[in-house]
């Protein structure tokens, strides 16, 4: 799916809720203390946990495909960080499904669901199932095996992590219509071939998981019984015996010796996992030890020590801090088993038989050393055409800053580069030029996103030095696969714009929205102003603006053309082959219209100027919607309200400065303009 997603530009709506904890499966949306959300996209954005339309009494994903949606339109399962699932989804050789609770107001549809590596979207597996029952619910088993066309296989070495669903999968909605769709009760299938091979969190309860123990210098005796304080609850229970060695321990593995079905989640920003345990003893050093299952002596091992005795608490163990003697952790490293020792260091023989308990195995939340990587930015500027001095890279890592992080090009090939020293994790980032700050709206899912300014990589994962592909100012791909550019003429007719002005200009995307850098000119005199630009294949945003104008206004998502304060943008303008626009009229969407542009201003009156306490406009022949609108001479709007209908419209000036300002109306694409002294 990321293929696809690259170069869409779309408005996410996303949703979620105050919570405590990161989701684990199974998902219900019903637990108050669980951070459930949804992120929807391409169509999908009502997104939404709402009630059963079936049961009051339950909660449930609403997802509403609307009648523009995408074919590729979905909703992904994750907290408001894009963290996914606190775990790792447990897929292992006999297990590979899971199922999802669905209502489809039409049966014979194909619902996809995706699982992916939240930290790197590069990573995932695809799979689909079809609907067989109409306007009720029904549970769909997918089958991870059996990838969808086109698609990864799965691969057990990879962390999946986080989920989206797609309903009616390859049908837009200009197809099928606006449709109402229902989720729920996401959650692990059944294993094949005998129970499943263990993941964490690690409970104990769960009975088609394969739990094992592996007890060994004198701690053999550890097995999976009743919680002692607690017969509902089943735990691990270590008995370590009068002749144990200093290092008797217990390993949490199946029979097979594989440990967990995936390895443990460590990142740069959670190197810690946490046990739940029960010693006789206050004080006593418990240490927890993880090793890769493949080759045991790739591991780490650290330290936590009981505070209590005779009853249960959870320690945390931060394998950012190894214990003393032992390996560093390593990000890199697979490490997918675990080993705890109770009173690490003390022999039997002195302090005598012991019995201990542990459960509720499970990554914690924190911790984290700052080991950093080289990576190298590379931005070709050689199919920019616009000036520029000097170009910066921008992101997460340096607070979008502007001017601080400068490329150079020491051979002269156009091809701007810098090397920044990064810790470990996933950062979003942008090239720019000559000090400029500020970060932009993301896509979620999509590792570049074409944006105003240039272009942002969204999904770059740091675990190594790295040298990044060199890549094309504005694009998601290289110069060599850019078309263009292209003479594309802008055209626009000032004759009924009412307001002073020296010379318009065109600002946008493609120029970065800069004021007064691509002035037009009027050289036959009527009143159309034009200019022709060079740019490459491609869809950019765009404005008439006048005298230096600089700035980027909200989108009207779906429209062509929107009608703002300060003029009006072209929402969409594909860039294919050379283009002379067609003329437009300033400040609306509209053909020009001379006579209903004089005639809407010679019947408006404003009065009295200079104003005191109040200004009258009258006039108005049956509007159905004008705005009225006030600026200072700075430009800053001060006043902005609607007037409808006949009569006269009351704008109160008394907590307004002394000074001169600016009367704008606007009414059905006509514009009107004055100079308006407010005097107390």
């Amino acid at each position: 799916m990321t293929r696809v997603l690259l170069s869409i530009s779309c408005v996410f709506t996303v949703l979620f809720l105050n919570a405590q904890t990161q989701m684990s499966l199974p998902v219900t949306f019903d637990d108050p203390t669980v951070e459930y959300g949804l992120v929807g996209f391409g169509g999908a954005d009502a997104s939404t946990i709402e009630m059963d339309p079936t049961n009051a009494s339950n909660m449930v994903a609403k997802v509403i495909k609307a009648g523009f949606a995408e074919l590729w339109a979905g909703t992904t399962v994750t907290n408001a960080n894009g963290d996914g699932f606190s775990s790792a989804i447990p897929f292992s050789s006999n297990l590979t499904t899971m199922t999802v609770r669905v209502w489809s107001p039409t049966s014979g549809i194909p619902v996809r669901l995706k699982a992916e590596d939240s930290t790197n979207p590069t990573i995932s597996v695809e799979t689909e199932a079809t609907t067989t029952a109409a306007g009720e619910w029904q549970v769909l088993t997918f089958d991870f095996n059996n990838q969808a066309t086109g698609t990864a296989a799965i691969n057990f070495s990879n962390t999946y992590n986080k989920v989206s669903i797609f309903f009616n999968f390859g049908t837009p909605g200009s197809v099928a219509g606006e449709q109402t769709y229902y989720f729920d009760d996401i959650m692990m299938g059944e294993p094949t071939g005998g129970p499943a091979q263990m993941n964490l969190p690690v409970t104990f309860e769960e009975d088609n998981v394969e739990y094992g123990l592996a007890g060994f210098g004198g701690a053999e005796a550890s097995t999976i019984e009743a919680d002692p304080t607690d017969a509902n609850n089943t735990v691990a229970k270590v008995i370590k015996s009068g002749n144990a060695e200093l290092w008797a321990g217990t390993t949490i593995t199946n029979a097979a010796q594989q440990g967990f079905a995936s390895a443990i989640p460590f990142t740069a920003d959670n190197t810690t996992m946490t046990v739940r345990v029960w010693s006789p003893d206050a004080g006593i050093p418990v240490r927890l030890k993880v090793e890769d299952s493949s080759n045991n002596t790739i591991s780490v091992e650290t330290e936590a020590s009981t505070t209590v005795a005779g009853e249960w608490e959870t320690l945390t163990f931060d394998f950012s801090n190894q214990a003393t003697g032992t390996a560093a952790i390593n990000l890199a490293n697979n490490y997918n088993k675990a080993s705890i020792f109770f009173n690490f260091g003390t022999p039997g023989s002195v302090a005598g038989e012991k019995t201990y308990y542990f459960d509720d195995i499970q990554m914690g939340s924190g911790g984290g050393g700052a080991q950093e990587f080289n990576i190298t930015f590379r931005v070709d500027m050689s199919a920019y055409t616009e000036a520029f001095v000097l170009p910066e890279i921008n992101g997460s890592f340096n607070d979008w800053c502007g001017g601080c992080a400068p490329l150079s090009d020491a051979d002269g090939d156009d091809i701007w580069e810098i090397t920044i020293p990064l810790e470990a994790g996933t950062y979003e980032y942008k090239f720019a030029h000559d000090a400029w700050a500020g970060q932009e709206t993301l896509i979620p899912g999509s590792p570049c996103t074409v944006t105003n300014f240039g272009f942002t990589n969204r999904s770059l994962e740091v675990s190594a030095d790295a040298v990044l592909d060199v890549v094309c100012w504005g694009a998601c791909e290289s110069c060599e696969n850019i078309s263009g550019p292209y003479n594309v003429t802008f055209k626009v007719d000032m004759s009924q714009y009412t307001g002073t002005y020296t010379t318009p200009e065109v600002n946008g995307s493609f120029n970065g929205w800069c004021g007064g850098c691509a002035q037009m000119t009027d050289a036959d005199g009527d009143d159309v102003w034009e200019i022709t630009i060079p740019l490459n294949g491609g869809t950019y945003e765009y404005k008439f603006a006048h005298d230096a104008w600089a700035g980027q206004e909200e989108l009207t998502p779906g429209s062509s053309c929107t009608t703002t304060i300060d003029g009006f943008t072209n929402r969409s303008i594909t860039v294919e082959g050379e283009t002379s626009l067609d003329v437009v009229c300033w400040a609306s969407c509209a053909a020009c219209i001379v006579s209903v542009e004089e005639n809407f201003a010679s019947n408006l009156s404003v009065y009295p100027n200079p104003a005191n306490e109040q200004l009258a406009i009258a006039g108005f022949n049956n509007t159905s919607n004008a705005q009225v609108m006030l600026f200072d001479l700075s430009g800053k709007l001060i006043y902005n309200q609607s007037h409808s209908g006949n009569g006269t419209a009351i704008l109160s000036t008394e907590a307004f400065a002394d000074g001169i300002y600016t009367l704008r109306i606007i009414s059905d694409g006509n514009a009107y303009h004055s100079s308006i002294v407010i005097r107390h």
